[in-house]
């Protein structure tokens, strides 16, 4: 992000899923273009500083890992809150 500046986001199901698996840790994708779109958006529309590593495999082909270098927090859970409603 942009320096220490928080920011707060709300993200659609798909977006939220790539970013709730790359709090986790680093994620190994066999084909980078499978998700990179959502990792382009979350950095592009949402500054998140995401490591992007691409590694040509031998007969197998190129994948790729993505990897947060943000610092990221949940602050609330709204689909869970909905749920509750």
């Amino acid at each position: 992000m942009d320096g220490d500046k928080a920011r707060h986001a709300v993200l659609s199901k798909r977006n939220r899923q790539v970013l709730d698996a790359l709090r986790q840790g680093p994620v190994y994708c066999a084909s980078p273009v499978r998700l990179s779109d959502k990792v382009l958006i979350l950095k592009r529309d949402y500054g998140l500083d995401i490591e992007t590593i691409r590694i040509d495999g031998d007969e197998e082909g190129r994948f790729g890992v993505y990897r947060l270098v943000s610092a990221v927090r949940l602050v609330r859970d709204a689909t869970k809150k909905a749920e509750a409603a």
